[in-house]
């Protein structure tokens, strides 16, 4: 678990195309994503990832991600190391709330959340704009 350098853009964006993140959201800038992103790696191997938006009093986590195909036991442990490591990280910055979506589809994971702690907020749509040149 570690904060991902710049030079680790490419592996999260195939990480996210791997999820089903539609590609046309991944045509950014890679190479500028340090200090806001998460990855979990296993011999250096990017398995997961999420990223952290600070602000205050409400900082986000979101776009948390792992590879396809990995283990049960290494998606929980990814799951939850990046939850917490980036509401650590949060935190240190002065946020008292993280807030982040979880697709509808995944009923069975909101339950966990439930059990752990986190409460369902307003419910809507995400928007997705790009408002930077290129």
């Amino acid at each position: 678990m570690r904060v991902a350098k710049n030079e680790a853009g490419g592996e999260i964006v195939k990480l996210l195309i791997a999820n089903k993140v539609p590609a046309q959201m991944t045509y950014c800038n890679w190479g500028d994503i340090f200090p806001y992103w998460l990855i979990a790696t296993i011999d250096d191997e990017v398995v997961g990832c999420i990223q952290t938006v600070p602000g205050k009093p409400y900082g986000y986590l979101d776009f948390l991600y792992v590879k396809p195909g990995v283990t049960i036991k290494v998606r929980a442990v990814a799951v939850k190391k990046l939850l917490l490591t980036g509401a650590a990280q949060l935190r240190a910055l002065g946020c008292e709330y993280a807030l982040g979506f979880v697709e509808n589809s995944l009923k069975p994971y909101k339950q966990v959340l439930r059990n752990n702690g986190v409460m369902i907020g307003p419910q809507g749509n995400c928007i997705v704009k790009k408002v930077s040149e290129g």
